[in-house]
């Protein structure tokens, strides 16, 4: 056994609810960068990739939505994780290296992701003025 079906079930629960929270952090990123008219523009993240043709001066949330996929995808192995354990049989589960291989790479995808969230937006994000009515 690589791991005891017990212990990668733990830690998929915990792969899990750091990548629910990550979504929910990266959601909270977008909502607050959103504007500079109709947004809460609270934020400036950095410029990675030029705005939009529809609205000048748009600075698209690249990075943060990048890092949002690379979450929706560790849930994705989480997911595949569970499913290889719970079709074991009796003491016997043949998928058992497919629960440690989607354990892994989720935890690698949530790892690099971090990595790069944090040098290319989150050391570079700045707070905005808020603006006197």
């Amino acid at each position: 056994n690589f791991i005891s079906a017990g212990l990668e079930e733990d830690l998929a629960q915990e792969i899990e609810t750091l990548a629910v929270g990550s979504i929910k952090i990266g959601k909270d990123l977008r909502l607050l960068s959103s504007g500079p008219k109709f947004g809460f523009n609270e934020i400036e993240l950095p410029k990675i990739v030029e705005g939009s043709s529809f609205f000048s001066n748009k600075n698209n949330p690249t990075v943060v939505e990048t890092w949002l996929q690379g979450c929706f995808s560790t849930l994705g192995y989480v997911r595949s994780m569970q499913a290889a354990l719970e079709h074991a049989e009796l003491e016997l589960n043949v998928f058992e290296p497919k629960a440690a291989f989607e354990l892994a790479l989720g935890i690698k995808i949530l790892a690099h992701g971090f990595l790069i969230l944090n040098k290319n937006c989150l050391l570079q994000m700045k707070a905005k003025e808020k603006k006197k009515e």
